[in-house]
């Protein structure tokens, strides 16, 4: 199933949720790096 706009959003959103309550740097840059494939995403589906 293709995944929305909003889908990613809502996916992206909770990203930075858990960056915010995270304290490990390991857990922090593995997150970082996620938001920004699901950046990448919105941006292809907007673009």
């Amino acid at each position: 199933m293709a995944e929305t706009l909003g889908m990613l959003c809502d996916k992206l959103t909770i990203l930075k949720l858990k960056q915010y309550h995270t304290e490990s740097e390991e857990r922090l840059k593995s997150l970082g790096t996620q938001a920004k494939q699901l950046q990448e995403e919105i941006d292809e589906f907007v673009f």
